[in-house]
């Protein structure tokens, strides 16, 4: 959330090695909608997903969360650009895009399709 990105990034860079030091199969995540999206949020923010989830399996559990039909389209996007492969884990997006605090943010909203 962006609210947690206005915390100094001394304090980020703390927790992530916390979290990572006390589960280091763990990727730490930070999840929210888009500020343009119109689907509903998440109740929290804050995530450990197993490094071996794919990204498929993460976006099933965010659909779930929001309760997001599977027929309705959902982009997921890690600095500013969309998501992996589906068949990618959280740990290769992680070691990819993490942030300089050691957090992986991800941005979800709608996906405009149109043909």
């Amino acid at each position: 959330m962006k609210d947690f990105k206005s915390q100094p990034l001394e304090k980020r860079k703390s927790d992530s090695k916390k979290v990572l030091k006390k589960f280091p199969t763990k990727v730490p995540i930070i999840c929210y909608k888009d500020h343009n999206s119109v689907l509903p949020s998440l109740e929290k923010d804050k995530y450990l997903i197993p490094k071996s989830l794919k990204v498929l399996e993460f976006e099933q559990i965010i659909r779930k969360k929001i309760s997001l039909g599977e027929k309705e389209a959902l982009a997921f996007f890690v600095n500013e650009k969309l998501m992996p492969k589906k068949d990618s884990t959280m740990d290769e997006v992680y070691a990819q895009n993490k942030d300089e605090d050691g957090f992986l943010y991800i941005v979800y909203m709608e996906e405009n399709i149109s043909g």
